[in-house]
């Protein structure tokens, strides 16, 4: 049995846990928001993953506050029945690593599309330019010559 002293790190854990599934929560919204250009839902999704991982790291602090105060005996006691509880943080860390992976995947690819974009556009800019400057319209034009 867990001495009652031991038992608040059970409630860190617990609630390091539910923080790591809110940000997995956070990222596959954001990633969302990206593929449905929502730019605003982007910005608020960046801004809470941020609350939370500052939420992470004071929640780290404390735990690692904990341990560093613990006897030898005490952590014998509190890792094996803490590792049900790790083996879901671990679960859900290496859950938060991947879907970083793929919104960093998601971005770069979003970021080469819009190079080739801009280069289109500023390569047909002048002639776009030139034909409006004409007096014609630029789908216009396109037309007249069909």
């Amino acid at each position: 049995m867990i001495p009652d002293a031991n038992q608040p790190i059970f409630g860190l854990l617990e609630k390091r846990l539910q923080l790591l599934e809110s940000l997995t929560t956070e990222q596959r919204a954001c990633s969302d928001a990206a593929v449905r250009l929502d730019l605003d839902g982007m910005e608020r999704r960046v801004a809470r993953q941020g609350e939370i991982c500052i939420e992470i790291r004071a929640l780290d602090a404390e735990i690692d506050g904990l341990r560093k105060r613990w006897s030898a005996a005490e952590k014998k006691q509190v890792f094996p029945a803490a590792q049900e509880l790790l083996a879901k943080i671990r679960l859900a860390q290496s859950e938060v690593r991947r879907l970083n992976s793929a919104h960093a995947a998601l971005l770069r690819r979003s970021r080469y599309t819009l190079r080739a974009m801009i280069n289109f556009a500023n390569c047909y800019r002048l002639t776009y330019d030139l034909k409006e400057s004409a007096g014609m319209p630029a789908a216009s034009s396109e037309l007249a010559r069909a």
